[in-house]
C-alpha cells in the first residue's frame, strides 16, 4: 500500500515541477535549458520522495562531450528521475507524442524543445531524429535517447538484460560526427518499480556514464558494428551495476 502511494505522490511531484516550468517557459519559450533545470529539480524530488539512494559515477565525461548523442537503458517510468540527476545542460531529449497529454507536463516538453516522435510510424520517427544531425554542432546540442525503443521491465531475481537496440540513435551521431555517451542504469527491479508501486528506501540505485565512443571518419555501413559494441559494452556494464547494488544492499541487511 505505500508503495501505491509512493507512486501517487510522484506523479503529483512530476506535474507540479512540470507545472512551474510551464509557467517559466511563457517566458523562455525554446530554452534548450529549460530540459536540464527541470530534470533535475524532478530528480532532486523524486528522489527525496522514494528514498532511493542514487549513486552517479563519472558524471564528468557528459561535460567533456557538449556535442554528443547520450543513451541509456530503458527500464521503467523511474529512468526519469534517475537520469534526470545527470542531465547536462543543453540537453534535448526524445519523447513518444503521447506524453504531451500529460497536464502540464505535455506542454513543457513542447516548450523546452524535446523531439516529439510518433512510435508507431516508425520510419516517420526515424526521419524526425535524422533531421537533428544538422542542429547537434551547429547548436552544441546533446540529444538524449533510449535505443532499446521501449522499458526492458527487468524482474527480480533474473539476470538484468538489455533488449535489441534500434539504429536510429547510432545514425544520429554517424550523421552528425559526434561522439556517443552511453549510459547505464543498474536494475530497478525490486528497488524502484514505478509502474508496480515498488520502492526501496535506503536502497542503493547506481548509475554510471561510459567513456565517449567517436564516431569521427565512420559512416552508415558502419552502424551495425557499433551498435553491436555499445551494446556488449552497456550489457556487461548493466550486470555489473546491477551485482554491485545487490552487494551492497546484502551487506547492509547481514549488519
Amino acid at each position: 500500500m505505500r508503495g501505491k502511494f509512493l507512486a501517487l505522490i510522484l506523479i503529483l511531484v512530476l506535474v507540479t515541477v512540470a507545472f512551474v516550468y510551464s509557467v517559466i517557459a511563457l517566458f523562455q519559450w525554446g530554452n534548450v535549458n529549460l530540459n536540464h533545470r527541470f530534470m533535475r529539480t524532478f530528480s532532486k524530488w523524486g528522489l527525496r520522495t522514494t528514498g532511493v539512494r542514487a549513486r552517479f559515477l563519472n558524471t564528468e565525461r557528459l561535460d567533456q562531450t557538449p556535442c554528443a548523442v547520450i543513451i541509456g537503458n530503458h527500464q521503467s517510468a523511474f529512468d526519469v528521475v534517475m537520469f534526470g540527476g545527470i542531465t547536462p545542460t543543453r540537453c534535448v531529449g526524445i519523447a513518444k507524442k503521447e506524453l504531451t497529454y500529460i497536464p502540464f507536463f505535455g506542454w513543457f516538453l513542447k516548450a523546452a524543445g524535446v523531439i516529439l516522435i510518433d512510435r508507431k510510424r516508425s520510419s516517420v520517427a526515424a526521419q524526425q531524429v535524422a533531421s537533428f544531425a544538422g542542429r547537434i554542432q551547429k547548436e552544441r546540442l546533446r540529444i538524449g535517447i533510449f535505443p532499446e525503443g521501449t522499458r526492458s521491465h527487468p524482474v527480480k531475481g533474473q539476470a538484468p538484460r538489455l533488449l535489441p537496440f534500434k539504429a536510429s540513435a547510432f545514425k544520429l551521431a554517424i550523421q552528425a560526427q559526434v561522439p556517443i555517451v552511453p549510459m547505464v542504469c543498474g536494475s530497478v527491479a525490486g528497488i524502484a518499480e514505478w509502474e508496480r508501486g515498488i520502492f526501496a528506501s535506503g536502497r542503493q540505485l547506481s548509475l554510471q556514464i561510459l567513456e565517449p565512443v567517436p564516431t569521427a571518419g565512420l559512416t552508415e555501413g558502419d552502424t551495425r558494428d557499433l551498435m553491436d559494441r555499445i551494446h556488449r559494452l552497456m550489457q556487461e556494464t548493466f550486470v555489473r551495476l546491477s551485482e554491485s547494488d545487490r552487494a551492497v544492499a546484502t551487506n547492509s541487511e547481514a549488519q
